[in-house]
């Protein structure tokens, strides 16, 4: 044993060296994977670990290193394509946890730690519940290691793919194809991945001379893995909004004229343009109440969420304004709701029908008993499809869309002013049709959320007032304007402050 954790932790040095050669978010998650093999190398050399925790250990220890060793070897695509961001992101949700709880000193503060930065339990289970039972391990080590394959057969499948342009994961996931799948599956409970795959090609022939022509033999065997490891088997029509990027030419003209000729011209349906689909979501708005003993405290809230499942959003309620970051993978809805400049309340929830999300929610630290959890409920609210009831002005939803900013998480790049000195800011935007602003990021400081405002001023003027509220920290005030230097670029420029003495100036561009 002594042999491995020395070979996992040259492992671990290696992988954050490749780190600082990597643009963000690929940096840090090569970082939180380095963290992530010495924490579990941590729990190999505990003496007091059963062996069979042990081989738990060191068999989590090798499948993200198998991972991380994914992303050092295409270093340099990476470095040049952001197309791979999705995956690297869903990479970094599963080990930033490791950041806070490699600080930790005892076993108490690290298992509080863990609890209070995930929701996974199978995390918490792997991390600190290490010294109770074998069977309960075994369950967390299984959960995560699902999770682990699915991450790596996607980053596979994009590698690929991203080479020749096409790939059966994208063929899937293009806007038009989902249209067409949505149709099919609408009355539907569950539909086996083998039949949805098989089906798939039928309906498009040419597609499989396609793959017969230009595909290579690694393409079919990632085809084969993403058709035959999917546990319980069966594809929701949600996972079609999960998609990545549009399709080459020939593939897309094929899917239009399939689609031509097989959806009537009165259909509801609608066609959906060719647009970089990683940046999707759909934009929900959410009333409801939290309870606490006898107590409803009313709260509004709007949720974007992405096609790859995350969640971002803000709202207000009586305690104060608050951001929100999580994610939604089936019908959980579970998310990190962060009041300005104070507390954070944990939300696990679970969607009953497309219009309601029933829970409960947990302070972070249990230190009122019954007091630090309770139970919640949400409501969807209807917006006009149009934007009718919007609180923007008519010509500032239509320069958003034009700039390509509507509904769209686009990433963004700059820095912040302090004491003469300039720091880097990489951080993510998504505008939506109420004039309401979400996002997160990280800094040289840490992990951090947006909510805000943007506005249309009668001269032209673009304006915004956003929060930036670090993770358990302070939170910071930014306000400026939003313009196009030339053609195609998108500048946002103004100041910050977080108290009268501390304060300067922010640049941030639209990549």
């Amino acid at each position: 044993m002594a042999d491995r954790c020395e070979m996992y932790q040259k492992v671990a040095e290696g992988l954050k060296q490749c780190s600082a050669m990597l643009p963000f978010p690929g940096s840090l998650a090569v970082e939180s994977a380095s963290r992530l093999v010495l924490v579990i190398t941590a729990f190999m050399q505990l003496k007091a670990v059963q062996e069979q925790q042990i081989e738990l250990a060191d068999r989590l220890a090798q499948r993200t290193v198998e991972i991380s060793n994914l992303i050092e070897r295409n270093q340099r695509q990476l470095c040049r394509d952001e197309g791979a961001s999705s995956f690297i992101l869903r990479f970094l949700d599963c080990v930033r946890v490791i950041n806070s709880f490699i600080e930790c000193s005892s076993p108490a503060e690290k298992q509080r730690s863990l609890r209070k930065r995930i929701w996974d339990k199978f995390t918490v289970g792997v991390g600190a519940a290490m010294g109770t039972s074998v069977t309960a391990s075994t369950e967390a080590f299984e959960k995560h290691s699902r999770v682990l394959d699915s991450l790596q057969f996607d980053f596979q499948s994009y590698l690929i793919s991203s080479e020749a342009n096409i790939g059966p994961h994208l063929l899937i996931k293009h806007p038009d194809i989902r249209v067409f799948w949505k149709c099919r599956l609408t009355n539907q409970v569950e539909t086996k991945w083998e039949y949805f795959w098989d089906h798939f090609l039928d309906e498009f022939p040419q597609l499989k001379e396609i793959f017969d022509t230009e595909a290579r033999e690694e393409m079919r065997e990632i085809f084969e893995n993403l058709t035959n490891s999917r546990c319980p088997g069966a594809v929701d029509p949600k996972e079609l909004d999960a998609i990545f990027q549009p399709l080459n030419e020939p593939v897309e003209m094929i899917v239009r004229e399939h689609l031509k000729n097989h959806l009537s011209s009165n259909s509801v349906l609608k066609i959906a343009t060719t647009i970089d689909p990683s940046m999707q979501g759909e934009v929900q708005q959410w009333t409801g109440y939290w309870i606490l003993a006898s107590h409803k405290g009313v709260m509004d809230l709007e949720l974007f969420v992405t096609y790859d499942h995350q969640v971002l959003g803000s709202g207000e309620d009586e305690v104060g304004k608050f951001t929100i970051e999580g994610e939604e993978l089936a019908a959980n809805v579970n998310f990190t709701k962060h009041y300005v400049n104070a507390h954070i309340v944990n939300y696990e929830g679970k969607r009953v029908g497309k219009d309601r999300i029933e829970g409960s929610w947990s302070f972070s630290v249990d230190m009122f008993g019954d007091w630090s959890r309770g139970e919640f409920l949400l409501e969807n609210v209807v917006r006009h499809e149009d934007h009718e009831d919007s609180s923007l002005r008519r010509d500032a939803i239509c320069w958003l869309q034009q700039v390509a900013c509507l509904n769209r998480v686009r990433n963004w790049n700059g820095f912040y002013e302090q004491f003469d000195e300039n720091y880097e800011m990489e951080t993510s935007f998504v505008f939506t049709p109420s004039g309401r602003v979400h996002g997160k990021g990280n800094d040289s400081i840490g992990f951090y959320t947006w909510c805000g405002e943007f506005s249309s001023q009668t001269d032209g003027r673009k304006r915004v007032s956003l929060i930036k509220q670090y993770f358990e920290e302070h939170a910071v005030y930014y306000n400026g304007e939003i313009f196009e230097p030339d053609a195609g670029e998108l500048v946002m420029e103004g100041t910050w402050n977080i108290n009268d003495y501390c304060s300067g100036a922010f640049r941030l561009q639209m990549v």
